[in-house]
């Protein structure tokens, strides 16, 4: 048991006029239904999508705003999150050495914060999106692999034109590593 945390086996967002805060924890058990509304977190009263659960139907008018955590070890786990009326999704693809335990922790940010951090450490990029940004961090056992898939979608994105010179980068604040 989590102390401390809502659960429940199906989550239902269906708020057509509003959106729903969270004031405590909520682990979800099995399934995540977006279909109107959206879910505003922080890391204390984290949404927290269990080993085999599924979040289905997210979309522009129904998302989480603010941090999601995932739990699993699936060859996919897909974070329904998002900003400003913008679902911007990010999953992990071809995770190695996961446990129903793994957890990672993901958020969308729609600014211009990451290309302040990042100028520091841009000696090989061309220039940083001013636009939105990522996190993804690990969060429970072990230290899995995986690919990262983001997305993108004019005019949010900057106007991505030219997807061959495109590149990811990162930044471990734990680390000290950017590449």
């Amino acid at each position: 048991m989590f102390i401390g945390s809502e659960m429940f086996y199906n989550l239902r967002v269906n708020k057509p006029s509003g959106d729903l805060t969270l004031n405590n924890p909520v682990r979800v058990q099995n399934n995540v239904d977006f279909l109107s509304g959206h879910v505003f977190t922080s890391a204390a009263n984290l949404l927290t999508i269990v080993s085999g659960a599924t979040a289905t139907n997210m979309n522009n008018a129904s998302y989480v705003n603010g941090p999601v955590e995932r739990l699993g070890s699936a060859t996919l786990l897909t974070f329904p999150v998002g900003k400003l009326g913008h679902y911007r999704p990010i999953s992990l693809l071809d995770m190695a050495g996961t446990t129903s335990a793994t957890g990672f922790i993901s958020e969308y940010f729609n600014s211009s914060t990451f290309a302040d951090i990042g100028a520091a450490h841009q000696p090989v990029l061309d220039h940083v999106s001013d636009c939105e940004y990522w996190t993804m961090n690990r969060n429970g056992v072990g230290s899995p692999n995986a690919r990262i898939q983001l997305t993108w979608e004019d005019p949010v994105s900057c106007g991505v034109t030219e997807v061959e010179t495109l590149l990811t980068a990162y930044w471990d604040e734990v680390g000290g590593q950017d590449g």
